[in-house]
């Protein structure tokens, strides 16, 4: 087979990297799953949750800044 063996070295070379994706005032990092292990021990929950958390908080802020624009582009007519 022309591919064997290949999926364990680059499950290897994954774990070892990590993937930055910055967004204008949010820097978040995020790890590739692992293909190899079994996940009982990672806290998928954990996580899960605070990205809810987080997304309620930057919906807030994009409501407030909407609230913002309307208020002073009301003020310049």
């Amino acid at each position: 087979m022309p591919f064997q063996g290949n999926n364990r070295t680059l499950a290897r070379n994954i774990r070892k990297k990590e993937y930055n994706i910055t967004a204008p005032r949010v820097r978040c990092v995020f790890f590739p799953i692992c293909v190899m292990e079994d996940h009982r021990g990672h806290a998928f929950d954990v996580l899960e949750k605070a990205v809810q958390k987080e997304k309620k908080n930057i919906l807030s802020a994009v409501e407030t800044i909407k609230e913002r624009a309307n208020l002073f582009g009301a003020e310049l007519k």
